[in-house]
């Protein structure tokens, strides 16, 4: 004879063959409890593990598909949660800065609190981007956060993360937030992809490279050169455009009478047009080392406003790995200005520039290959600049008697190391 729990359980798979139905199901559910005994708490058991099973296989499949107007479905949510890789923040890539860049960062807070940070991203790509298992990096990877599976951002949209967990921001509300804060004295970022590449970073070890603690205004990204550059707006731009970036206004050149006396060698045949770049020679009559070929030492706003600008004249690529560029004064004292961990991995390719600028400079030029701290300075007179290879040997060495606010020094031609005074600082610029 069949036992009396078999019984029951057959019914069980028979009412819910027939009804599908939970709510008829649990009133089956109470009879079988009430008159069945212990042979009810089997079938009790079987019909809650089928309906759990038939819970899931429905939750499947609604949350794989919504319906959309116009009848079809939207799978965006069906992505698979990819586990994010941990990244660490020291790597020797070069950030792709695309699609995907640091738009704006608030490090120093707002007025309210100082604790009020936020970062701003950007997707300047013309398609949307799903950033699943994406990382934000700081140098103490103390801020770690990972983009979740469902966050996707629109061409041209912004991606704000708060600090802490609730939004401070007027009016604008947060995308996510983070835990760990930046430091006012220099902090770095970087952005890596679910394979953890570095997707876009700002290095500032002694200092960020624009912001200003003490007006609370942001540090922004230039849309044109993703050069950094202060807000012109108190509190920045959260997830609006930028402002745009600030140039120095070079200074008109002074009377002739006025002018600092200054010898200069003249230039040799053929002649360079002051206002022009230098034309590139062919490489084979060039110089065979890294040239120095502009020097700016501070604006009439700033002597931050400065820069040194690189050439390579030969037919390889120079690696800056090991290297070092010194300031040398007067009397032959030496100061480091950018120190081989700056330079580690740096490439300058054959025939093209390398741009060095102070992190607080306004130079309103594209993005620069490498910065200085704040804190060191060119001399406006008698200073120079030393570069140094990775075995210690001095590769070239410019000096200068005297530099104008708010002009350069810069070399007249590739095949010798003749300079001129130049009224109208011209940095090459570099495609980011």
């Amino acid at each position: 004879m069949m036992p009396l729990s078999q019984k029951f359980e057959n019914a069980a798979r028979w009412f819910f063959a027939v009804v599908q139905n939970k709510k008829l199901m649990a009133l089956v559910l109470a009879g079988f409890l009430i008159s069945g005994g212990i042979g009810a708490y089997v079938a009790k058991d079987y019909i809650a593990g089928v309906l759990s099973s038939q819970e899931q296989f429905l939750g499947a499949m609604l949350g794989a598909k919504t319906s959309t107007s116009a009848g079809e479905f939207d799978n965006k949510n069906a992505i698979a949660k990819k586990p994010a890789k941990d990244c660490l923040f020291e790597t020797s890539q070069a950030p792709q800065k695309s699609p995907l860049i640091l738009n704006e960062i608030a490090w120093m807070g707002n007025k309210e609190s100082a604790n009020n940070e936020w970062i701003e991203l950007k997707n300047i790509s013309s398609e949307l981007m799903h950033i699943a298992g994406w990382s934000l990096i700081n140098q103490s990877e103390k801020i770690k956060a990972v983009f979740k599976s469902d966050i996707d951002i629109p061409a041209g949209g912004f991606y704000i993360l708060e600090r802490g967990g609730l939004d401070f921001l007027p009016n604008v509300e947060a995308d996510d937030f983070f835990t760990g804060s930046l430091k006012n004295s220099g902090d770095s970022l970087r952005l890596f992809d679910q394979d953890c590449n570095v997707i876009d970073q700002v290095l500032a070890e002694s200092a960020w490279p624009a912001g200003d603690n003490k007006t609370k205004k942001t540090m922004e990204r230039d849309s044109n050169t993703l050069a950094w550059h202060t807000s012109g707006i108190v509190q920045g731009t959260p997830r609006k455009e930028n402002t745009p970036l600030l140039k120095v206004v070079m200074s008109p050149p002074k009377e002739a009478a006025s002018q600092p006396q200054i010898t200069l060698t003249p230039p040799p045949t053929p002649t360079v047009d002051s206002f022009q770049k230098l034309t590139q020679p062919p490489v084979s009559q060039a110089n065979n080392h890294l040239l120095i070929s502009e020097i700016m030492a501070g604006s009439e706003t700033s002597s931050t406003d400065a820069f040194i600008e690189f050439y390579n004249p030969t037919s390889g690529a120079i690696d800056l790995t090991g290297w070092t560029i010194k300031k040398k004064t007067s009397t032959g004292s030496e100061s480091s200005l950018i120190v081989p961990s700056r330079l580690k991995g740096k490439l300058v390719l054959p025939g093209t520039y390398f741009l060095a600028v102070n992190e607080k400079g306004q130079i309103g030029v594209a993005l620069a290959d490498v910065m200085w701290p704040a804190s060191y300075l060119l001399a406006r007179a008698k200073n120079s600049v030393v570069i140094y290879d990775s075995f210690g040997k001095k590769v070239e060495e410019v000096g200068w008697e005297t530099i104008p606010k708010g002009q350069s020094y810069e070399r007249n031609s590739w095949f010798d190391s003749a300079f001129h005074v130049q009224v109208n600082p011209n940095p090459n610029s570099k495609t980011p």
